[in-house]
């Protein structure tokens, strides 16, 4: 796009590479590594309201089980629909505001879901189907509204960690802060974790900053994570359940000059200690 007199555009490049491991009784049973590149538009309007547009231009996937590579594909298509988006800044908290291209893209969406019911139109096993309708169920739900599709795109750690106070002219880098923390291991489960901020490093036009939080006490022990513990995972894994915890750790090195995130290694985690464990290493960094 080009900049008109009241509007600026200002293109950037980032990497993101994860890698996602669930492990039973400390033994690996999945690992997922992600590669992503992005582009990312920051758009100015009269330097006063923000927003970005986001394209992902490579998103390269290997999964541990291979037999699951298929559902990877299929997943990562899902992705291309949902992270090609533009959205609004909130101009207080550097939040994400708002999707502003929503019917762009329920649009895609339905192209894609016409193509996706063509392309397994064999499957003849009943739970086979009945997972592809689930599938196509929750991203018609998504999709359609608005709110359910920047909830995701804010649960997802490149778009938290691109997203934040340093974008809007953040001064204060060591107050504390709370982080909104949606599980992987318990669906529908969500908590806030205090997370605490702490300067590591600076210069003129370089910050560093070491992010860490942990979940709080009261879901240690949390009923309702336990009741789905018990019915999810205690079959097969058969111990019982122990304790709930989850925790999360970052080092984010923000340009100063430019309020943009340069590079940063994120490491989350949650676990039924001693049963299972779900782990994310994340490494982002701006490229050319």
């Amino acid at each position: 796009m080009e900049a008109s007199a009241s509007l600026s555009f200002t293109p950037y490049k980032y990497r993101c590479e994860q890698v996602v491991t669930t492990k039973i009784n400390e033994i690996p049973v999945s690992t997922v590594q992600l590669k992503t590149d992005y582009f990312v538009e920051k758009i100015m309007e009269r330097q006063e309201n923000m927003a970005f547009h986001f394209r992902m231009d490579d998103n390269i996937s290997t999964m541990f089980p291979s037999q699951y590579t298929q559902a990877m594909e299929m997943m990562n298509d899902l992705e291309q629909i949902k992270c090609n988006v533009t959205v609004s800044v909130n101009p207080q908290t550097g939040d994400i505001g708002r999707v502003l291209d929503s019917s762009d893209v329920s649009s895609r969406w339905e192209r894609f879901k016409s193509e996706l019911t063509r392309r397994y139109k064999f499957l003849r096993g009943q739970d086979a189907r009945k997972g592809l309708e689930a599938l196509i169920s929750a991203m018609d739900e998504s999709m359609s509204t608005p709110a359910l599709h920047l909830a995701e795109l804010r649960s997802k750690v490149f778009f938290s960690t691109l997203f934040g106070k340093y974008l809007v002219g953040e001064d204060n880098y060591e107050s504390s802060f709370e982080m909104n923390f949606k599980s992987q291991l318990f669906d529908g489960v969500e908590f806030n974790l205090l997370t605490t901020r702490r300067i590591e490093n600076e210069s003129e036009r370089l910050v560093t900053l070491s992010h860490k939080g942990e979940a709080p006490e009261s879901m240690h022990l949390n009923k309702d994570i336990k009741k789905l513990y018990e019915r999810i995972y205690m079959p097969d894994i058969r111990y019982k359940f122990s304790e709930y915890h989850a925790e999360y750790e970052a080092s984010l090195d923000i340009n100063t000059d430019i309020n943009m995130l340069e590079k940063a290694h994120i490491y989350l985690s949650e676990e039924v200690v001693n049963n299972i464990m779900f782990t994310v290493n994340c490494d982002i960094r701006k490229i050319e």
